[in-house]
């Protein structure tokens, strides 16, 4: 499997760039969506989420790292309503797409290198 982000914006416009995570399963030749719209709406309306791909699980999950810190407006007020910052781990189960919660602090085994 290979996990992959593809990131796009709106030429010429005030909206902020989209990313799309996406599972290739090469044995299948097939791609899979990775919903991450179902995780972000476990945070607050006033947080702004960044997310981090770290990679694949040794069961096959894919494993993210999410952050939510408080966010603010272009005047600089803070975006109501307020956020409870966090930082926490998901597993998502590409068979049956089940979202498991982790501790922040998953890591992912590296099996190589790139030169």
């Amino acid at each position: 499997m290979l996990l992959f982000d593809v990131l796009r914006w709106n030429y010429a416009s005030d909206a902020g760039p989209f990313d799309d995570l996406w599972i290739y399963h090469a044995t299948h030749g097939l791609l899979q969506k990775v919903r991450l719209d179902r995780i972000f709406r476990t945070f607050d309306g006033g947080c702004d989420v960044s997310f981090e791909r770290r990679g694949f699980s040794a069961a096959g999950e894919v494993v993210l790292r999410l952050s939510a810190k408080q966010g603010h407006d272009v005047g600089g007020e803070i975006s109501l309503p307020r956020c409870n910052e966090k930082s926490v781990a998901w597993l998502f189960d590409p068979g049956n797409h089940r979202l498991t919660q982790a501790s922040y602090s998953y890591s992912v085994q590296k099996w190589g290198t790139i030169r």
